[in-house]
């Protein structure tokens, strides 16, 4: 407790909040929505994304794109060597890690997943808004730089947008571009 607030309560209820706020959000933007499901359980879709499309940030990738042309293809180039390196590593630690949990049970394992309401260790609880931000800016910086990198390609950028991916209800907010 800080200042008399409980903020394990405070984090589940700013969580139950923000997501009936983004269920009326989609809900009031229900007809300009596409709707992409994964699973569906009869006819009613479990997993699923709902893509809310936009022209937003269209013409500041343009922008930006055509300004530096070739340090932005540089940087793309690059970026796909940097993703490949990183998903080398990645699927390592994850075996490595793996096998530690079967050879070293006794000690503490480095794998855990980034979810909010949980402790991770080396880093500590992770707090919903926390969880939110960091998705948020995370998802609209990525997909903007492909989209910029797109255009850099003189790939035609068609929409831009936000959407939601829902597991029964919307939980996780996202990001997209759709290139032509």
């Amino acid at each position: 407790m800080l200042f008399g607030i409980d903020f394990l309560n405070f984090d589940i209820l700013s969580a139950i909040i923000f997501l009936i706020l983004m269920c009326i959000f989609l809900y009031i933007k229900r007809d300009n929505l596409v709707i992409q499901s994964g699973i569906k359980l009869g006819k009613i879709p479990i997993l699923y994304f709902l893509l809310l499309k936009t022209k937003i940030g269209l013409k500041l990738m343009d922008k930006i794109a055509e300004k530096y042309r070739e340090p932005v293809k540089l940087f793309g180039y690059i970026a796909i060597g940097v993703g490949f390196i990183g998903m080398l590593l990645v699927t390592f630690m994850m075996v490595f890690s793996v096998v530690l949990l079967f050879t070293r049970p006794d000690i503490e394992n480095g794998a855990a997943l980034l979810v909010p309401f949980t402790t991770i260790p080396g880093f500590g609880y992770l707090s919903f808004w926390h969880f939110i931000i960091s998705i948020f800016c995370i998802a609209t910086i990525h997909e903007f730089a492909h989209g910029v990198v797109a255009r850099a390609h003189d790939i035609t950028v068609k929409n831009s947008g936000t959407g939601a991916m829902g597991l029964i209800v919307p939980l996780i907010p996202l990001a997209f571009v759709e290139p032509d």
